[in-house]
């Protein structure tokens, strides 16, 4: 088993899965590691999500330490 230093944990994967497929998320203070994955430390985040012809939606969400420290050691 891989030993992990709690003080190189620094980020989360966080994925998702949104409908239309076209539609765009942005997330504030984040870029996109690929696909609507984003690798995001700590923290309280403001998204929006957007696509022609339907209702833009905006909302938080909070990544905590927990949250980096359980998801890295589960890998």
């Amino acid at each position: 088993m891989d030993e992990v230093n709690i003080s190189d944990i620094r980020d989360c994967p966080v994925i998702f899965e949104i409908n239309p497929s076209n539609a765009v998320i942005t997330i504030t203070g984040a870029e996109t590691t690929s696909n609507n994955l984003y690798d995001l430390p700590a923290g309280t985040y403001s998204y929006t999500v957007s696509a022609s012809g339907y209702q833009t939606t905006s909302g938080e969400f909070v990544i905590s330490e927990e949250d980096v420290i359980n998801h890295t050691l589960k890998t």
